[in-house]
């Protein structure tokens, strides 16, 4: 009896033993992982890299952006800005809002999209609306982001009305010999309408806020 007591008294401590053996190595674990938790949290962001788009040369408002117009730069994740392009593809093809610096970031609010033009025009299905002004020389007065009433004037003598109020100017395209310079205009979806019918029977001048 004595030596099955025995037998018995070793055989819990062996289990109470592998119990405290399995219980420390599940701390070591934990501890471990902790550990690398922590690690990879208080690695320094400066370390960290992303892709930005930069502009090569000054682009102005209306800019049709080309792959010479860009390049692609690394940087420090913790100074990327919200909405920065990292793909060529992203800004190639479409219009520059406001003018761009020779190495600026492209964000996603610095290319003309219909999102943009909604934001503009505080409505839904916002229009960027070519406008043919009948004096030419007005055109080239105006800049990107100038507030404009179009006014629609008759060929014959009449009085002028006007046809939008507060439009913001988008860009002013670039005339040649063959066609003049239009003034690009960011319009809600009746007032696009409106401009476009009265273009089509009287001339069309604008007057700055």
């Amino acid at each position: 009896m004595a030596t099955s007591s025995a037998w018995a008294d070793r055989l819990t401590s062996v289990r109470l033993a592998a119990h405290e053996h399995a219980h420390t190595t599940r701390r070591i674990a934990a501890l471990v992982c902790a550990g690398v938790a922590v690690a990879l949290f208080l690695v320094p962001t400066t370390s960290r890299t992303a892709n930005m788009l930069v502009a090569v040369a000054d682009l102005d408002a209306g800019t049709l952006i080309t792959e010479a117009d860009v390049r692609v730069d690394p940087t420090n994740l913790s100074v990327l800005p919200v909405g920065t392009l990292n793909d060529v593809n992203q800004a190639v093809g479409k219009r520059v809002v406001t003018p761009i610096r020779q190495g600026e970031v492209f964000t996603e609010s610095r290319l003309l999209t219909p999102h943009i033009i909604d934001d503009i025009t505080q409505t839904k299905g916002g229009r960027a609306v070519p406008v043919r002004l009948a004096d030419p020389s007005v055109t080239q007065l105006l800049r990107a982001g100038d507030l404009v009433d179009v006014v629609a004037v008759p060929h014959s003598d009449g009085p002028g009305t006007i046809v939008a109020h507060a439009a913001t100017v988008l860009f002013v395209t670039d005339g040649d010999h063959r066609s003049d310079s239009l003034a690009v205009l960011a319009l809600t979806p009746e007032t696009a309408i409106d401009v476009a019918t009265h273009a089509t029977h009287n001339r069309l001048t604008v007057t700055l806020h």
